[in-house]
């Protein structure tokens, strides 16, 4: 992903979106946070498994913690 962060850290990884209560694909899901934010995800198919099946609750969150709980990993850069 490039995106442009300010230095002190905030930016879209900081904005709060809105994740509805979902079971679907992770691709699907991170399509979800692509139409909160406009922003589009490209990824390594390798790290990230396009075709598991994630559940996501209902809930606020930032996007850096909805890529997380989407993905299962908090080393993604």
């Amino acid at each position: 992903m490039a995106v442009r962060v300010k230095a002190d850290g905030s930016g879209i990884f900081d904005r709060i979106i809105r994740l509805p209560r979902t079971e679907a694909t992770v691709y699907q899901s991170l399509a979800k946070i692509t139409e909160e934010t406009g922003y589009l995800f490209i990824y390594d198919s390798k790290v990230i498994h396009n075709d598991s099946v994630v559940r996501v609750r209902k809930q606020e969150c930032s996007v850096r913690q909805a890529i997380h709980r989407i993905t299962g990993s908090r080393n993604l850069e």
